[in-house]
C-alpha cells in the first residue's frame, strides 16, 4: 500500500520521504517550495486533479520542485 497525501502549496514538505510513493493534487498549485519532492520515492506516481491547461503547468511546477526523473504523471477527473 503507497502513501497518499493531498498537497496545497508548502515548501520543502516532502524533502527525503522516502516512503512516499503516491502523491494526489488537488485545484491548483500557486507555488511549489524548491526542494519540496526531492529524496521521494523514485517510483512515485503524482495523480493531478486539473483541467488539462492547467495539468502541464503543474507537472513543471513539480519536476523544478525536484521530483524523481522516473516519477509518473496521471491526470484525473
Amino acid at each position: 500500500v503507497g502513501s497518499e497525501m493531498c498537497i496545497r502549496d508548502r515548501k520543502e514538505a516532502f524533502k527525503g520521504a522516502e516512503n512516499l510513493k503516491t502523491i494526489t493534487v488537488k485545484g491548483n498549485l500557486k507555488n511549489i517550495g524548491k526542494n519540496a519532492f526531492s529524496g521521494i520515492n523514485k517510483k512515485a506516481v503524482f495523480k493531478i486533479k486539473a483541467t488539462e491547461s492547467n495539468y502541464k503547468k503543474i507537472v513543471n511546477k513539480i519536476k523544478k520542485a525536484g521530483a524523481p526523473k522516473t516519477a509518473t504523471y496521471k491526470r484525473i477527473k
